[in-house]
């Protein structure tokens, strides 16, 4: 099995979700422990978010619609993760410029929060299709260093990466399974 653009694009996925998944108190040195537990908040606790008293929700209203939209519980990733982390953003530093740099976390962080690509690029000032070349020709250059240099393959953790499929691409890789099954895949 080698590099291909679908298992970098893995990686890379893998990594925006790595990355969201590390909490920010954890980066750089540990500050000292709390003497209170962190507090881990229940379904029930989360239904009676965003309710006044005596407040009347009309048909239609979803008070939890922004708390849905995020994930509340993150396991943190494990330090194989964070090293495949590691290697993703150097790649990304080393072989891409900075706009298929930008496109490529991009489109990786969107997906991993749910966010439209489309909307990332407006905001942006990146037109659509423009971003989709930048994003394919990054993928390809990455994958055919990674190749040409002999890089050592691993495969990233098939618990954390998504079914995805390249723009344009009617095969999608299949991720959700062991790495077998992402090898017969590809």
């Amino acid at each position: 099995m080698t590099w291909t653009p679908e298992i970098v694009f893995a990686r890379f996925i893998e990594a925006a979700d790595t990355e969201w998944r590390s909490p920010r108190a954890m980066l750089g040195p540990r500050p000292a422990p709390a003497f209170w537990p962190e507090y881990v908040h229940t379904d029930a606790d989360r239904r009676g978010w965003g309710r006044q008293p005596g407040h009347q929700l009309m048909p239609g209203d979803n008070p939890l619609e922004e708390m849905s939209k995020t994930k509340v519980s993150r396991v943190l990733p494990s330090a194989e993760a964070l090293s495949r982390m590691e290697e993703a953003l150097f790649w990304s530093v080393d072989m891409l410029n900075d706009r298929q740099r930008r496109v490529l976390w991009g489109k990786c962080f969107c997906i991993v929060s749910g966010e439209k690509f489309s909307r990332w690029c407006r905001r942006n000032g990146i037109v659509r299709m423009t971003a989709y070349r930048d994003f394919n020709n990054a993928l390809e250059r990455i994958s055919a260093t990674l190749l040409n240099n002999d890089v050592l393959l691993r495969l990233p953790d098939a618990k954390h990466v998504l079914q995805i499929a390249l723009p344009g691409d009617t095969n999608p890789v299949m991720l959700g399974g062991s790495a077998g099954e992402i090898a017969e895949a590809a």
